[in-house]
């Protein structure tokens, strides 16, 4: 009776880590993944966050349920929008008759706080589309806001699970921004 795994911390992905979550994806549990800080174990207070997609601004009731149902992403700072067929993470996309079913994916991310330099689309645990970017900071008030936009077609042609990761390393090869979507 788990609603979902503290997967982001201290800006790294920690416990079962990425490829263990994905696993739990692959045999079809809804495992979604939350980020939170440790404050002050952590980096700084609110190093890693949850967002929760919602029409209107959620009560914490509303918050929780849709962090339950996946309708959310993980993040350092990067702002992801993943929509898959006009749905967004955590729902369920119902395609009838024999496959391949061909889906529209449109990623958008936004970031003012961290670096981004990679963005990948994942199917069941497999990047599909990796694509190398340039979003940097964007600190400096009156800086034309950093966003950046992927549109892909997949062909699926089994039951399967798809979210967007977008992150950044620096130059010694240590985390720097990290965002998932569920």
């Amino acid at each position: 009776d788990i609603d979902g795994v503290e997967l982001l911390q201290f800006g790294i992905y920690r416990g079962i880590e990425l490829a263990d979550w994905y696993n739990f994806l692959n045999i079809g549990y809804k495992f979604p993944a939350i980020g939170a800080s440790d404050y002050p174990a952590c980096r700084f207070l609110g190093d890693c966050r949850t967002y929760v997609y919602s029409k209107s601004k959620p009560d914490f009731k509303a918050w929780l349920e849709g962090c339950r149902k996946g309708a959310s992403f993980v993040t350092t700072g990067p702002l992801l929008h993943l929509d898959v067929d006009g749905q967004k993470p955590g729902a369920v996309i119902d395609k009838t008759g024999k496959g391949p079913h061909q889906v529209r994916l449109r990623l958008d991310i936004h970031s003012e706080v961290a670096d981004v330099d990679t963005v990948q689309i994942i199917c069941n645990g497999q990047v599909i589309v990796e694509q190398h970017i340039s979003l940097k900071r964007a600190l400096v008030k009156g800086n034309t806001p950093n966003l950046a936009t992927i549109a892909h077609d997949v062909l699926i042609e089994e039951p399967s699970w798809i979210a967007a990761r977008a992150f950044s390393k620096t130059s010694a090869g240590n985390h720097d921004s990290e965002a998932h979507t569920n």
